[in-house]
């Protein structure tokens, strides 16, 4: 039987009002649960401290290096989760700025995907720095037109293959693939399988679209699909939907005995009902 694990959640699904007592819940619970946020200032807060957590989830770009203001960034950051004693889910992701408001994604030769070699070279810099990190995440969203690796499956698994073989022997885990829950989700990681060296075991799935739907297709689609364990590394309630967001009048039941709690889009609904 498989297992989802709600490793990383998005930061507004957590911090809603009326949680009291969530950080003895979470505590408690058998599977475990992290914050995603990009901002340092999440450490001082009261009521994350309140939580209890000891995982993170935080997205670096690729060539962060290059940009003395993102290096100091990506640097405070982590010597802030080092220091509140946090397991970093590192995960790369496309250059900043790239991926314009309109939707589009920037041909410049800059946003480029990088070569193998050229992400090799920057992860094992990151990686000298912070030889603490014991996990890792090859790219986010990798079919999504927010990153250059969206027609490009092989692409993807170029850049899993190169973490699995700095990995060494269990210097730390890989995650193959963080995926949304689209339309092209089943494709991509069929493709993507293809392409990936050995039989990665650890996947990342950001099922927004299952979640403020009502529903489980693309969860379970993402548990049939791949072997080994799945990460829900974003999931949440969004605040507010655009009009594009067409969103299902009647929620798919669960099937018996998958599905605790409440339907409302929290996390503990996505946990529950998300349980292979």
């Amino acid at each position: 039987m498989k297992r989802i694990a709600l490793s990383v959640v998005a930061v507004v699904a957590l911090l809603v009002a009326g949680l009291s007592g969530a950080g003895a819940a979470f505590a408690s619970a058998k599977y475990r649960v992290g914050v995603g946020e990009q901002k340092a200032a999440m450490f001082d807060s009261p009521v994350w401290q309140s939580l209890g957590l000891k995982r993170v989830r935080y997205l670096v770009p690729w060539d962060y290096a290059k940009d003395p203001a993102q290096l100091a960034e990506v640097d405070g950051y982590m010597a802030r989760a080092r220091a509140a004693h946090q397991d970093v889910l590192v995960t790369f992701t496309a250059r900043r700025g790239c991926f314009s408001t309109a939707g589009r994604y920037s041909r410049k030769k800059a946003c480029r995907a990088p070569s193998a070699n050229a992400y090799r070279s920057a992860f094992r810099g990151f990686d000298a720095k912070f030889p603490w990190v014991r996990t890792y995440s090859a790219w986010n969203e990798i079919n999504h037109s927010s990153q250059p690796t969206f027609k490009s499956p092989r692409t993807a698994a170029r850049y899993y293959n190169v973490l699995r073989s700095q990995a060494g022997k269990g210097k730390f885990r890989v995650m193959a693939a963080d995926m949304l829950d689209t339309g092209n989700m089943r494709r991509y990681l069929k493709a993507f399988r293809r392409y990936a060296k050995g039989a990665p075991r650890l996947w990342g799935l950001h099922n927004y679209g299952d979640v403020n739907r009502h529903r489980t297709n693309f969860t379970k689609t993402m548990l049939r699909t791949v072997p080994g364990e799945v990460w829900l590394t974003e999931t949440g309630g969004i605040v507010k939907l655009l009009p594009s967001f067409k969103r299902s009048t009647s929620p798919l039941p669960c099937e018996p005995g998958t599905c605790s709690g409440s339907r409302a889009p929290t996390t503990s609904t996505a946990a529950g009902c998300a349980r292979g």
